[in-house]
Parts: structure tokens; sequence; C-alpha cells
């Protein structure tokens, strides 16, 4: 019906370093770099939300956003969730 794709990052910006991934990664065995996911982050860089064509404009999104920020609240694994998209995306507030 609808998943969200996101990654922790260091910092109040979401810079394209914390999009990317070590290019070496399966030889990291986990290791943290300065690129890509960031465990120790205390922001949630959601960049990815898609929903099945079938239900969309029904609410669906701003649904499975809200409640992904409330996990990520009661958690208390980060500070902030940071929304990356183009501004055609953003048709819904929350």
């Amino acid at each position: 019906m609808a998943h969200i794709v996101s990654t922790r990052c260091c910092g109040d910006e979401i810079t394209d370093n914390n999009m990317d991934y070590p290019k070496d990664w399966r030889s990291l065995g986990g290791k943290c770099t300065d690129v890509g996911h960031q465990e120790q982050g205390r922001t949630i860089a959601l960049h990815s939300l898609a929903v099945s064509p079938k239900v969309q404009g029904c609410g669906v999104g701003k649904t499975i956003v809200k409640a992904y920020i409330q996990q990520v609240n009661n958690s208390g694994l980060a500070d902030r969730v940071s929304l990356i998209c183009q501004d055609v995306s953003c048709a819904f507030h929350i």
C-alpha cells in the first residue's frame, strides 16, 4: 500500500553525502563512514515515500508520515525528521 525509506544523519541539513553510500560497503562490515547512514545521527532524512496508485488521494501518504513521525518521537532515536522532496511532491501539510 505504501512505504517510507529514510536514513539517519548528523547535522541539521541533509547533504549529498548523507544520501550517498560507501562504495566499499561490502568490506566495511557495518562500520560508519563519512557518507551514507550515520548511526549516531539525530536527524532522520526521509527521502522516499511511495503510495500505491490505487489509494493515492485518500490520505494514506499523510497517515503513514504522521505515524512514522510519531514512531520517531516515541523511540527517542532522533531530534527531527527532514523531508526531502520536490515542491510538486508536497501537496499535503502535516
